[in-house]
């Protein structure tokens, strides 16, 4: 038998004899719980990391690419900014037929090539770019006024300046020539090349062009057949519309003449989508966000035309009211339309009252209630079964969900989330593409 098993103390000091002596490990660490040990670890581990992590990190990093010099390189092509790409794909799946994104159009803000900007936005005086690069290097402005950005003979750029920036007490032109553009009247008179206003002269390149100069705006009346620098006269408005505002998909002048005879050119950027009639002709600009909405915008409805969810009208029967307008029967005779009080045909045929009884439940409601995506029955019956006559009568855009039994009111069916039950995969792009906020719109 061995020593230690006949000699319990010696089997101890034996052993304490063949453990290290390093008082370090024997006088502390023996001490401390394992688990705190296990923490320590960890925490060296990952402080140790950081500068490893932070190399690697910094060898894959891309730079943002420079500026571009050349305003003509800045043009983007057709495959540039992925319009080639599943999302633009399913966007022009969705678009009208008559409606076009005009792809490869507008200006690539310099350090932000995700940013597309119109090309009547470039030049014009404003940097909508947040590197400014759409104001920098301009060989043409939109603005009247002008200037050499630099005094260096070699530098030919131009610096546009509107109204705002002329004589505003702060140079903007190497040759100060922003501070000096109004002349001061001589004796309540103007040289002939300039143009009278309330308190000083300025040059008549300023008249009619968009922007008041004067500070009663008097440049600006009287312009009807005489709008300069690329304007456009508004006839509602009585004064011309700077170059600036057109075709940009915003209706500035209430007959959306700002608008129209638009190209794909200047129908740029994004949000902006161009509809015509005819392939080749110039068409109507307007914002993406405008279209399958249930609107009417393009002068013949183009924008509204093949849509998701559309709802054929040659079903519901119509009725002309005073105001010019066509509502379908059932609202005419329901009285909730002013207008249509009183009409010839409303007399004709009208019932006092039509309503609508739930299935389970004894309750009526208005036929007006009937399929318009708000349920009043318990049971919902009032939004079942519901066929383009039922929720084509309502005078606000509807939108028929793919299984052609249910409806809902546009602004409501996406959100928060497509309401159509069993919705499609057409009706769930229309949702992601067109009712929220896209980079390719």
């Amino acid at each position: 038998m061995h020593y230690f098993d006949q000699n319990p103390r010696a089997n101890k000091e034996e052993e304490e004899r063949l453990l290290p002596k390093n008082p370090f490990f024997t006088g502390y660490l023996g001490q401390v719980p394992a688990v705190i040990l296990v923490l320590f670890a960890i925490v060296f581990f990952v402080v140790f990391s950081i500068p490893f992590i932070f190399v690697f990190t910094q060898s894959s990093y891309q730079q943002i690419p420079p500026p571009i010099d050349d305003k003509a390189d800045a043009w983007p092509n057709d495959d540039d900014y992925g319009y080639q790409n599943e999302s633009i794909s399913k966007l022009a799946a969705l678009l009208p037929k008559n409606v076009t994104v005009c792809r490869g159009m507008g200006f690539r803000c310099a350090n932000f090539s995700n940013i597309v900007i119109g090309t009547n936005s470039l030049c014009d005086g404003i940097p909508d770019c947040p590197d400014g690069s759409d104001e920098a290097d301009c060989s043409e402005c939109k603005t009247s006024f002008s200037c050499l950005q630099s005094s260096n003979s070699t530098n030919s750029s131009k610096l546009c300046l509107r109204a705002k920036a002329l004589s505003d007490g702060q140079t903007h032109c190497a040759d100060e020539s922003d501070e000096n553009v109004y002349e001061q009247q001589n004796q309540g008179k103007c040289p002939a090349d300039k143009f009278k206003c309330s308190s000083m002269c300025l040059p008549k390149t300023f008249i009619c062009d968009g922007e008041h100069h004067c500070p009663s705006g008097e440049d600006e009346k009287n312009c009807e057949g005489k709008c300069q620098n690329g304007s456009k006269f508004c006839k509602s408005l009585q004064q011309c519309l700077p170059k600036w505002t057109l075709c940009d998909g915003n209706k500035d002048c209430d007959d959306g003449s700002d608008e129209d005879d638009c190209d794909c050119m200047q129908c740029s950027g994004q949000q902006k989508m161009l509809c015509k009639s005819s392939p080749g002709e110039k068409g109507y600009c307007l914002n993406g966000d405008r279209v399958c909405d249930g609107r009417r915008d393009c002068p013949n409805g183009e924008d509204e035309d093949g849509c998701p969810g559309e709802i054929n009208m040659d079903e519901i029967e119509m009725v002309e009211c005073k105001d010019g307008k066509s509502y379908s029967k059932v609202y005419a005779c329901l009285g909730l339309i002013p207008s249509c009080e009183g009409c010839d045909e409303c007399k004709k045929n009208c019932t006092k009252e039509i309503q609508f009884k739930c299935k389970n439940e004894d309750k009526y409601i208005s036929q007006a209630a009937r399929c318009d995506g708000r349920k009043q029955c318990s049971d919902g019956s009032d939004e079942e079964d519901c066929t383009a006559k039922e929720c084509g009568i309502h005078p606000y855009p509807m939108y028929m969900c793919s299984d052609r039994k249910h409806c809902f009111r546009r602004e409501e069916v996406c959100m928060p989330y497509i309401k159509c039950p069993l919705s499609s995969s057409t009706e769930k792009e229309y949702c992601s593409v067109f009712r929220k906020p896209s980079p390719l719109l």
